[in-house]
């Protein structure tokens, strides 16, 4: 249900608004209509993929963008094994 979303916070993120607060408030007024606890999870996930601590609001440098992660596939072999392939995330 956040999926149509995402684009929309990671752009915030990436420009330093990290407030999941009002991030939340902002997506419900583009007719999201999930709970907050969804939106924190998110959040919490850019903020961990940032090393950043919860409540932190000028970390002492530039913050590394974040983006959605990769999509990873899994080719099963006939041996029984497994062949993982990293493949990027199309829309």
């Amino acid at each position: 249900m956040l999926a149509p979303y995402k684009k929309y916070l990671l752009e915030r993120w990436n420009n330093g608004f990290h407030n999941t607060t009002k991030l939340w408030q902002e997506i419900q007024q583009q007719g999201y209509q999930g709970s907050y606890a969804t939106v924190a999870g998110y959040t919490r996930r850019l903020r961990d993929a940032q090393e950043l601590k919860t409540g932190e609001k000028n970390p002492n440098q530039p913050l590394p963008k974040v983006f959605e992660p990769e999509k990873i596939s899994v080719d099963r072999t006939s041996s029984g094994g497994a062949d993982f392939k990293q493949t990027r995330r199309t829309k």
